[in-house]
C-alpha cells in the first residue's frame, strides 16, 4: 500500500528581476519583470506504507518544497499528491493528525515553557485522548532515554536519535522521510535513497546501488615501511592523500589490478588495502560534476 504518491509534481515559484543599478530600480517600478524558479521540477515516485527513505541534496536542491507540497504547506504548480490518502493542499484535520513535520533550525518547543507544558498544549490543540497521549509519551521517554520532562530537553546525542528513529519504523510501520546532510544517519537507517537536485529528482533506488553507479573509481590504500620522494608518486598514478607513512590512490575501476601491481613493484608497501569511495565523496562529487547518466 502507498502511504505517498507524487505524480509530476511541480512547484515554481515567481521571482522579481531587477535590473543594476539606480536605473533599474526607477524602471522596476512601472514596469517588472518576472522569472520562474523551477524549485521542483516534474518528479514521481511512491513510497510504501512503513518505508524508511533518505530523501539527500545539496543545499537549494528541491529538498524542503518537496516535503512542504507533502505537507499542505505549500500549493503544486502542477502535478497530483496523495498522503494517506488524502490530498495535503486541504490540510483536513484528519491529514494532519496522522503526520509530522520535524525541520532543522526550527524550534519545536516553546523554550519559556517546560517540555511538558508544550505536549500538553499540543495534546489539547491536536484533541488526543488522555489514554493515548500518556501511552504514548510513556514509550517515547522510554525510547529516548528521557526522563526530565518538567525542563527542557537537553540535546539527544545523535545515536539516540538514530535509534529512536530506527525502533519507532520498526514499532509503528511509519512511513519516514528522512532528509538530512550527515550521510551517516541514511546509510544507517536507509536502504532506499532518493537524491533531487535542481529539482529534479536524479536518482531512486538502493543506497548500495550508488557506489557502482556513479563511482568509476576505487581507492589504493598503503602503508609505507620507509619514507619515499614525494616528487616519483605522480608516475605511478593520481595520488589523493599523502601524509606519511600513510598514501592513497585514486585509480579507474578496470585499472585496479595493474596499479596495485605496479605500487606493490616500486613502493616499501608495509600494508596495502583496496577500499571503495565513501558515500558522502560519491554524492558530492556527482553534484559537483552534474554526471547523472
Amino acid at each position: 500500500m502507498s502511504a505517498v504518491t507524487v505524480n509530476n509534481l511541480k512547484k515554481y515559484f515567481q521571482v522579481h528581476q531587477k535590473e543594476p543599478g539606480l536605473w533599474g530600480s526607477v524602471k522596476s517600478l512601472f514596469s517588472r519583470k518576472y522569472e520562474d524558479v523551477k524549485a521542483v521540477n516534474d518528479i514521481s515516485f511512491n513510497i510504501e506504507e512503513g518505508e524508511l527513505v533518505g530523501f539527500i541534496g545539496p543545499n537549494g536542491a528541491g529538498k524542503t518544497t518537496t516535503l512542504k507540497c507533502l505537507s499542505g504547506l505549500l500549493y503544486l504548480t502542477a502535478g497530483k499528491v496523495s498522503v494517506l490518502d488524502f490530498n495535503p493542499s486541504e490540510r483536513r484535520p484528519e491529514f494532519l493528525r496522522q503526520i509530522s513535520l520535524v525541520m532543522g533550525q526550527k524550534n519545536q518547543l516553546w523554550w519559556d515553557l517546560p517540555a511538558m507544558e508544550t505536549f500538553t498544549l499540543n495534546k489539547e490543540i491536536y484533541e488526543v485522548p488522555d489514554d493515548q497521549f500518556k501511552k504514548t509519551l510513556a514509550e517515547l521517554v522510554k525510547l529516548l532515554e528521557v526522563d526530565e520532562l518538567t525542563i527542557g530537553l537537553d540535546v539527544v546525542m545523535q545515536k539516540k536519535v538514530r535509534d529512536f528513529i530506527k525502533e519507532y519504523n520498526r514499532r509503528y510501520s511509519a512511513t519516514i522521510i528522512l532528509t538530512s546532510h550527515y550521510m551517516g544517519d541514511v546509510q544507517e537507517l536507509c536502504q532506499r535513497v532518493m537524491i533531487i537536485d535542481k529539482g529534479k529528482l536524479v536518482f531512486d533506488g538502493k543506497l548500495a546501488e550508488i557506489t557502482p553507479k556513479y563511482a568509476d573509481h576505487k581507492l589504493i590504500s598503503l602503508i609505507l615501511a620507509k619514507e619515499v620522494d614525494p616528487k616519483t608518486l605522480d608516475a605511478l598514478g593520481k595520488v589523493k592523500e599523502f601524509a606519511y607513512s600513510k598514501l592513497v590512490f585514486r585509480v579507474k575501476r578496470g585499472e585496479t589490478s595493474e596499479v596495485t601491481a605496479r605500487l606493490l613493484d616500486k613502493l616499501p608497501v608495509a600494508d596495502l588495502n583496496i577500499e571503495e569511495p565513501a558515500i558522502e565523496d560519491i554524492i558530492r562529487e556527482l553534484f559537483t560534476d552534474k554526471n547523472y547518466a
